[in-house]
């Protein structure tokens, strides 16, 4: 989703906001729902922001 931003203070935070927020947003444009991608790549980030 070109342009999509959103913030917390904390990965956990985002996560949890993330998985309100993905399944609306590609419902909204138009996209499958699931999303997992997403969620992976958050997950990736946060192993190796360790």
């Amino acid at each position: 989703m070109p342009g999509f931003v959103t913030e917390a203070e904390a990965i956990d935070a985002l996560s949890a906001k993330l998985e309100v927020m993905e399944p609306e947003l590609l419902d909204t444009n138009g996209y499958e729902e699931g999303g997992e991608s997403l969620k992976k790549g958050l997950e990736n980030y946060a192993a190796n922001s360790a």
